[in-house]
């Protein structure tokens, strides 16, 4: 025992004693923190058919696309979402600027957010596929206008400075869905819009020119709705006749507006709106079933209802504003349709041309409809020349090829002048693809410049940014032109 005493006194001489009240002042090492590791925790190794700390799953291999991906993510997790869902999160949107986005699922809500400097008349012009319900906000979240289209959404009117958001949601259509955005000054509505000058502003909820009260438009450009005529539920229905316009409200939020009408012959009726207001209309049978419901099908924001009815039947129709806020005076009309008579020379409803006979092949087909007007594909491409100007159109879902020489050697420019979204792609004769442009032209057209070589052939195609968009453009293809 006292040997180790001995040892231990030894070992205590040799380290040194610590200091005590200031004796020694020598100074001492700051060795850092002190870690603790725990000898428990292993690195994660994905891939070995394991699922551990920090991964989704491990199907014991490092390969894409079989439901677990190389870094141990699950890829049925769903599509990742590129634009934020609420005001906090919204995505920039600059004026001029094109933005894209993507509906990854049904219920995927897309957020953009922008601040205006100066007062004036803006345009925001939503163009996608499918039916696109778009809301403008400012910065205390108050909804200033709201509309659901087919193919996309037009907000234009006055703005103040300030902070606003748009928010847009897919209401009906297939996912995923591709869109866009584009913020702009709009020239046409004029610098000092006002109520009574005949053009509903942003805040308005009608302009008839004047600020008269008394004629359905208020001195402040708001609807002069009056009593709530309508009943609210189906025993408390108006009754209206076929072919007759009944003038009405959504007199307050929430507000419902039934009618009854009972039709004479079988066939095809039309159940519609008109007005400024955005109201959402639904028909049922006798029995309180729904049979239709539209929102956006009649002119502007109004409803419209095309089917077909059995004779001498009773039905409902319920008027609703398109949210519990909507508020506004509405007009609604049920017609019989009269079957339309294609070849007639005149453009019945249904029909998209009538050239006053049923042949094909000039312009307007058998069925009067448009007939595509350039080739599909690349074996069927139509001939121009270089430098030329080309009038065309684009039908649903259509792709127009066009086949040229290059006159001359060096940079070329081929680009679109119109009002709809299209998408340019330029190939060589062997149909190797050279140059693709969305956006490089004025507004939403296209615009390639590239370099060609005098006497080759290229191939043109032009098509919309989505599958829905249709519409008149002229191609133009020749020398660059100086901006």
């Amino acid at each position: 025992m006292q040997y180790q005493l001995g040892i231990l006194m030894l070992l205590i001489s040799a380290c040194g004693a610590p200091p005590a009240g200031g004796g020694d002042n020598r100074q001492q090492r700051d060795a850092g923190p002190i870690v603790e590791t725990d000898a428990g925790l292993t690195q994660a190794i994905c891939g070995n058919g394991e699922v551990e700390a920090g991964e989704d799953c491990d199907d014991g291999n490092v390969d894409d696309g079989d439901g677990c991906a190389s870094n141990c993510v699950d890829e049925q997790a769903g599509p990742v979402d590129d634009h934020g869902n609420t005001n906090n999160k919204a995505t920039s949107l600059t004026l001029g600027a094109v933005q894209r986005g993507i509906f990854e699922t049904a219920d995927d809500v897309d957020v953009f957010g922008f601040n205006i400097a100066v007062d004036g008349n803006y345009e925001l012009a939503i163009d996608g596929s499918g039916t696109i319900a778009c809301a403008l906000k400012d910065a205390r979240d108050n909804t200033l206008t709201e509309e659901s289209e087919i193919g996309g959404c037009t907000l234009n009117g006055q703005l103040n400075a300030g902070r606003y958001y748009l928010a847009l949601e897919l209401d009906a259509g297939d996912v995923p869905a591709r869109y866009s955005v584009l913020l702009s000054e709009d020239e046409g509505g004029g610098a000092n819009s006002a109520c009574g000058d005949g053009i509903r502003d942003f805040g308005e909820g009608c302009d008839d020119g004047n600020t008269e009260a008394g004629d359905g438009c208020d001195p402040n450009c708001q609807p002069e709705l009056g009593e709530d005529a309508q009943g609210d539920t189906r025993e408390q229905a108006a009754a209206i006749e076929v072919g007759q316009a009944s003038q009405a409200a959504i007199n307050q939020g929430g507000d419902l507006d039934y009618y009854a009408f009972t039709t004479q012959a079988a066939g095809e009726y039309q159940i519609e709106t008109s007005g400024d207001t955005d109201v959402y209309c639904h028909l049922e049978d006798a029995a309180g079933e729904e049979i239709e419901s539209n929102d956006d099908s009649g002119e502007g924001t109004n409803c419209q209802i095309i089917i077909e009815l059995s004779a001498n039947t009773g039905y409902f129709v319920k008027v609703r504003g398109f949210s519990e806020t909507r508020v506004g005076a509405y007009s609604l009309t049920i017609s019989y349709l009269v079957p339309s008579v294609c070849g007639n020379g005149q453009v019945e409803r249904g029909e998209s041309c009538d050239d006053g006979n049923i042949a094909d092949g000039d312009g307007c087909d058998s069925a009067c409809s448009i007939e595509d007007d350039f080739g599909n594909d690349d074996a069927h491409a139509h001939g121009i020349t270089d430098p030329s100007e080309t009038a065309a159109n684009l039908l649903a879902e259509d792709e127009d090829f066009f086949r040229f020489a290059a006159q001359a050697s060096g940079s070329r420019q081929i680009h679109t002048v119109s009002t709809i979204d299209t998408y340019c792609h330029l190939f060589d004769d062997q149909g190797n693809e050279l140059a693709t442009n969305d956006d490089g032209g004025e507004r939403t057209n296209c615009k390639i410049v590239h370099e060609l070589v005098a006497g080759q052939n290229y191939v043109i195609k032009v098509r919309g940014f989505s599958l829905v968009t249709t519409g008149d453009y002229a191609l133009h293809v020749g020398p660059v032109v100086a901006e």
